[in-house]
């Protein structure tokens, strides 16, 4: 008869030989009634056969595990072809399963699964209310087959000293698997599959015997690990009395028979040594002229030394003026593991570098948009910080730039100031004029006039300058008129406080009157008529 309730039933892979595989199955009311469940029986089938599960002599390992208020019992059956566990709620009203309510879950744990491959066929009889086997269950487990020769592999067969190794050896079920490496021989397994991950600090034979009652041993298999010696160097600035630095060196080793480094003797496994060094030498050297070379058994290896980089613990400027009124600034750096420093601002900075012991430079303006320190401890050691000037130093601001005219006369206005108070204007240009400016002004121009005029501000930073122009958009050139009469002044005094030009035709007679403010002021003749602009 179909169970009335829902059945699931979940188990690792079955491979035949193994101990300690479980069975779990969960119990469901998938129905709309409540279900009052009694009790449950569970039947594995216990032999030598193909199809058995479980060996008669390990029937008594098997652990059973119920929900709270359940007991439990495991015997094998009368013809002794069934393990037989049963599991009893301990009310005989039993428990009431709700619609959609939580899984029950009952567990054989412990189960020897049987050498030999086949499927497995098990029985679970449902006793629901009234207590009678009413239904029933079933379901099988598969046993995969098991090898019938031996393999035993790696999943790598070169190493370096100190990493691990993963042998894995599979084979059929009843023998004995003992691995064996250099003096070490681990705990022999009856388990026909397996792996065990080994460290290996040299190159090694890895064996694996199995071994059979009644049966003769087989060729051991064996697997060869070749490994790499490795060894860690490090080097460090450190100051001295007598030299100016020395670079300390410090080394260990794993898998090598010897070490090699700073000359033809041996210099041991593992130790610390000092090497003075001069400038020159931290210019022109680098970690591979300081390289320590490691002997294995089968291999070498050969390992420059990993040398601390220099810090650069800061970087700074500030602004100052000498007493002839000139800007410069003032580098400032703090440095530490150095052999020297180079400055970007020097011209050659390998052989114009600083002594480390230096803190300081001093550079005129104009300035750079940046500057760069390098510290190095060798060639190929260093480290390096940028100061990015022109965000240190604001461009100048222009706050005025303007004129007025005045018949013959232009008067330009200017004032000048610098971005912020860490900011300076190094000068002040006008296009009027080759000199440099004061930051605040007049100056009163004469024609001929350009029709605009630029005033520049320029920064302590290179390219770090504010511009302005001026359009002299208020003298207006009116329409030609011949003869000159008192007429065309009209249109100038049309538009107030404005100079105006009233020109004339190409004949000799004609000429260019400048009028301002409704006042003839001057008059020229057609040949210059292009004054008061140049």
């Amino acid at each position: 008869m179909k169970t009335q309730l829902d059945y699931s039933v979940n188990y690792p892979t079955a491979t035949p030989g193994t101990l300690d595989f479980y069975i779990n199955i969960s119990v469901e009311n998938n129905s709309m009634f409540d279900i009052t469940l009694n009790a449950l029986q569970v039947y594995l089938p216990m032999g030598e056969g193909d199809n058995d599960l479980t060996p008669v002599n390990d029937a008594s390992s098997i652990i059973a595990d119920s929900p709270v208020d359940w007991t439990q019992t495991a015997l094998p059956d009368k013809s002794g072809a069934n393990l037989e566990v049963s599991f009893v709620y301990s009310s005989v009203s039993g428990f009431v399963i709700k619609p959609d309510g939580p899984a029950l879950t009952f567990t054989l744990s412990n189960v020897t699964v049987n050498d030999s491959f086949g499927i497995a066929p098990c029985t679970l009889n449902e006793f629901t209310k009234p207590f009678v086997a009413n239904s029933e269950y079933d379901f099988s487990i598969p046993k995969s087959a098991t090898p019938k020769d031996i393999s035993f592999t790696a999943n790598t067969y070169s190493i370096n000293a100190g990493d691990n190794v993963v042998v894995t050896w599979a084979g059929p079920s009843g023998w004995v698997y003992a691995i064996t490496y250099g003096s070490v021989r681990l705990p022999p397994t009856t388990c026909n599959n397996g792996s065990e991950t080994l460290q290996l600090l040299l190159s090694t034979d890895v064996t694996l015997q199995a071994t059979k009652t009644g049966q003769p041993p087989p060729r051991p298999w064996q697997i060869r690990i070749e490994v790499t010696p490795t060894i860690s160097l490090t080097g460090t600035v450190q100051p001295t009395l007598n030299n100016p630095y020395q670079l300390a060196l410090d080394w260990t080793s794993l898998g090598a028979s010897e070490v090699y480094g700073l000359s033809t003797e041996p210099m041991g496994l593992s130790g610390s040594q000092t090497v003075a060094l001069s400038y020159a030498d931290a210019h022109s050297k680098s970690c591979s002229d300081y390289a320590f070379t490691a002997i294995g058994q089968d291999t070498e290896v050969c390992c420059p030394c990993a040398i601390a980089p220099p810090v650069i613990n800061s970087f700074t400027l500030e602004l100052s003026q000498d007493a002839n009124g000139q800007y410069y600034i003032i580098l400032n750096w703090d440095v530490s593991g150095a052999f020297y420093v180079a400055g970007s601002w020097l011209q050659s900075p390998a052989l114009n570098s600083f002594n480390p012991t230096d803190h300081s430079a001093s550079i005129y303006a104009p300035f750079e948009q940046c500057y760069t320190i390098t510290t190095y401890v060798l060639n190929d050691v260093s480290a390096t910080q940028t100061l990015q000037t022109s965000a240190y130093f604001s461009a100048p601001i222009i706050k005025q730039f303007s004129y007025t005219i005045a018949g013959e006369t232009l008067t330009i206005i200017w004032e000048v100031q610098p971005g912020d108070q860490h900011s300076a204007v190094s000068s002040v240009q006008g296009s009027w004029q080759s000199a440099s400016l004061p930051l605040t002004g007049t100056q009163t121009l004469h024609p001929p006039f350009t029709s605009s005029y630029t005033l520049t501000a320029n920064s302590v930073v290179s390219q770090q300058a504010t511009r302005k122009a001026l359009q002299l958009s208020n003298w207006q050139l009116l329409a030609t008129t011949r003869p000159m009469t008192t007429s065309p002044y009209l249109n100038c005094i049309a538009t107030a406080n404005n100079t105006c030009l009233i020109g004339c035709d190409d004949s000799p007679s004609g000429g260019v009157v400048i009028v301002s403010n409704g006042t003839r002021v001057n008059q020229i003749g057609c040949t210059d008529s292009k004054y008061p602009f140049s």
